[in-house]
């Protein structure tokens, strides 16, 4: 049997140098969704497009949640192979 991995494959190589953008465009679409929903007067003009944007907010704050656990994993295996 093949002994532990020496190095990042290519694709964990890819997605740890593209997470950190990923992760600000999330970012910033959670910046802007709760820009929208900080409006007082917005549950009241369209409850229904508040619902939706609440939504949105809770599935792209999960989706950051995943992006920073797996870079944080990928960055903790790059740092135990380089010792």
């Amino acid at each position: 049997p093949k002994g532990p991995a020496k190095k990042l494959s290519f694709k964990q190589k890819f997605a740890l140098e593209n997470l950190p953008g990923r992760i600000e465009a999330v970012n910033e679409s959670i910046a802007r969704l709760e820009n929208n929903i900080a409006d007082p007067a917005f549950y009241e003009r369209d409850p229904a497009s508040f619902q939706k944007t609440i939504a949105a907010l809770d599935k792209e704050r999960e989706t950051l949640a995943a992006l920073e656990e797996e870079w944080l994993e990928l960055e903790m295996l790059r740092e135990e192979l380089e010792g």
